[in-house]
């Protein structure tokens, strides 16, 4: 009977060799493997810039124009979808807010307490919507003019606000010896935002006379505040006119001993 083998003694661990050949195959593999994580660059908006944090709109930092004025102004990041979503809803939230968000009057009815502080509601909206980054669809650009819908309310027709409309969302924005840019997607967002930031910018009285007359083609930002100002503005215009009318017709001296006291009592009276 033969006896068994004796156990094999254990032989050491070899140490891995990798050639130069192998050594970049691996290298090669892992800068593909973190190309695919790498998140595509946004479109370029139409008004503003795209920078390492994402695409921004508006019109910029007041000291550097190719930066955001706050970050509330971008609208596409570069970073994990599921990151950016969230981000991107916290913004779209503060942009929707509007001047209820802030101490301040608020566009109004002429018999509301507010109605005298309508330049007041204009400028307060214009800056929101500059720190917002939404001022740039409510620039009217037609090629030949270009001119804010705040600043020039006078300017307005429904007409040139539903052509202006039209070109942000079908036609593309026109452009002096050229074809017409393409319809940038920021654009749309911002119209549609800035409805929101337009009605919460407004009284509960207002609000509910605007959607009594409201219809489907005016669920824009700059639909609505033409809308608004056809309300708001144009009574503090009549308003004016009829105090110029009065004063054309008041004479100081029909008023005993030329009384200044009186004369402006009968102004404001009005």
């Amino acid at each position: 009977m033969s006896s068994p083998n004796p156990p094999s003694s254990p032989q050491a661990a070899q140490p891995l060799v990798i050639d130069q050949a192998a050594l970049m195959q691996i290298i090669t593999t892992i800068q593909q493997a973190q190309q695919k994580q790498t998140h595509p660059t946004p479109a370029k908006p139409r008004v503003s810039e795209v920078n390492t944090m994402g695409a921004w709109t508006g019109g910029g930092a007041r000291s550097d124009p190719t930066s955001p004025r706050t970050n509330l102004c971008l609208r596409a990041l570069q970073m994990d979808p599921s990151k950016a979503f969230a981000q991107l809803t916290t913004i779209e939230k503060e942009c929707r807010s509007g001047l209820k968000s802030k101490p301040g009057p608020l566009f109004c009815l002429g018999t509301e307490p507010d109605a005298k502080h309508i330049i007041t509601v204009i400028n307060n909206l214009e800056d929101f919507l500059t720190t917002h980054g939404m001022e740039s669809v409510f620039t009217i650009d037609e090629g030949t003019r270009t001119f804010d819908m705040l600043k020039r309310p006078a300017m307005l027709t429904k007409e040139v606000v539903d052509k202006w409309i039209k070109n942000l969302t079908v036609d593309g924005v026109p452009v002096t010896g050229s074809t017409n840019l393409p319809v940038c997607p920021y654009d749309r967002t911002n119209l549609e935002w800035s409805y929101d930031t337009i009605l919460n910018s407004c009284t509960d009285a207002l609000v509910l006379d605007l959607k009594r007359n409201l219809k489907a083609d005016q669920a824009t930002g700059p639909a609505l505040l033409f809308a608004v100002l056809q309300i708001c503005y144009r009574q503090a215009e009549s308003k004016v006119e009829s105090v110029l009318k009065l004063i054309e017709k008041l004479n100081l001296r029909d008023f005993p001993g030329q009384n200044v006291t009186s004369y402006k009592q009968s102004l404001t009276s009005t």
